[in-house]
């Protein structure tokens, strides 16, 4: 969404998430021109993908802007998400023998 009211053209974002249970959050500045979806459908929208979750956890997560005029919006609304279960990881197991 563009900011309200408008202060300049939006060049940067931050982006933060933690568990919703925590108050430890990771944050990762991302340059406006990087958030573009994947998803043809949602072209008029900005996407981002957060990574290195954890399993089944809900997370809150939050945005904000940085305009050219050097300032920093404040911290949106949390948007609380779940991630899904883990594919289920399997080892190969094989035998060996030591020949002499």
């Amino acid at each position: 969404l563009p900011p309200s009211p408008p202060h300049g053209i939006i060049n940067e974002y931050r982006i933060r998430h933690t568990p919703s249970d925590q108050l430890n959050y990771k944050e990762v500045r991302v340059h406006g021109s990087r958030l573009q979806c994947s998803d043809a459908s949602k072209r008029d929208r900005l996407c981002y993908r957060v990574v290195d979750l954890e399993p089944e956890q809900e997370y809150d997560i939050q945005a904000a802007a940085h305009t050219e005029g050097g300032a920093w919006g404040e911290w949106s609304e949390p948007m609380s998400a779940r991630t899904h279960e883990q594919s289920k990881a399997f080892l190969e197991e094989t035998s060996s023998a030591d020949l002499f």
